[in-house]
């Protein structure tokens, strides 16, 4: 594998972005975060967070159009459960700029399933070729349209849904390898996965456990894919991205721990800028503790932080671990 290949491009009809993603996750890879990674991967495409049909069409503002300027290009996710509200959320989302509009068909949640949202529409493939046929119609190619997918419901059916999406124009196929049953944990199948990159002419994308370069390599091995998303492996680790680019192509990079306390401070800082001090402060401490985790006494740290009454206690208990 020529190390060029991981810093090359993925087409997506009209869009061009390099071969990692940020994926997206509910309450933790929001718009603070994805300014920090920013930070590190200033050309990656980013994703907000899921979006019900529903409540995009029927909402004035939702946080994922809250969007820096700095966050572009990013991708806006969409659930739905029916064909209601498809096409009214569709113009908002297309008035905002995004680069990508992409249909969650992979979410195994409890709550999202029971409503016949995310995985559940792979095992309602009549609904969920409606879906897509509204989308791309819709769209109409001012951007390009996405699904991401898991290998099945209770069966195996990853593959035809691939199939499926291609036919009726869908740019793009982000895969999740796992039932519905295995949520995310269990073995992943990249049989599957290479059957389906084999299969379609469209990008192919792998989400599930890439955490680092050697589990980007094997995947690639394994599968053949074009790109691959990039999830909890982001916590804590902004740079994530770059650092598995930098192994990839036998590039120094280090962050030392007075710098991960920094983007700990700065963290701090947009969360309250984004949804106010009491929320930001409040949401902020589920963060906080995967940027000290390799410090001594983690535990302990831990617990002040999350102890903390005010935002300045925290930045004083982050400054005071600086060496």
């Amino acid at each position: 594998m020529q190390k060029t290949f991981w810093t090359e491009s993925i087409n997506f009809k009209n869009l061009k972005v390099p071969r990692f993603m940020s994926a997206p996750i509910d309450g933790f890879l929001d718009s603070p975060m994805r300014q920090l990674i920013r930070i590190y991967s200033p050309n990656e495409l980013l994703f907000g967070q899921m979006r019900h049909v529903a409540s995009v069409a029927n909402a004035k503002i939702t946080d994922e159009f809250n969007i820096q300027k700095i966050e572009h290009p990013i991708c806006f996710q969409i659930s739905a459960n029916s064909t209601n509200f498809v096409e009214a959320a569709i113009e908002k989302i297309l008035e905002q700029d995004f680069e990508m509009i992409n249909l969650n068909s992979g979410c195994p949640a409890r709550k999202i399933i029971d409503a016949g949202s995310g995985a559940a529409l792979m095992a309602n493939i009549p609904l969920l070729k409606e879906l897509i046929k509204i989308l791309v119609t819709k769209v109409n190619g001012k951007i390009p349209v996405t699904i991401k997918i898991r290998a099945g419901y209770n069966e195996k059916n990853g593959l035809d849904v691939a199939k499926i999406s291609e036919d009726l124009g869908v740019d793009g196929i982000i895969i999740h390898p796992r039932l519905k049953s295995q949520g995310f944990t269990g073995e992943l199948d990249f049989d599957i996965v290479r059957k389906i990159k084999q299969a379609i002419k469209i990008p192919v994308i792998f989400s599930g456990n890439i955490i680092d370069a050697q589990t980007v390599i094997k995947t690639y091995e394994l599968t053949g894919v074009d790109g691959f998303m990039i999830g909890r492996a982001f916590y804590g680790e902004p740079w994530k991205i770059k650092q598995i680019l930098c192994t990839l192509t036998n590039e120094p990079f280090e962050v030392s721990e007075n710098e991960k306390l920094d983007i700990a401070i700065k963290h701090l800082k947009l969360n309250s800028k984004y949804y106010g001090l009491h929320h930001g402060f409040n949401a902020v401490k589920k963060h906080l503790p995967f940027y000290v985790r390799e410090i001594h006494d983690a535990a302990k740290i831990r617990n002040s932080l999350v102890l903390a009454q005010s935002e300045q206690e925290i930045e004083n208990i982050l400054n005071n671990l600086k060496k």
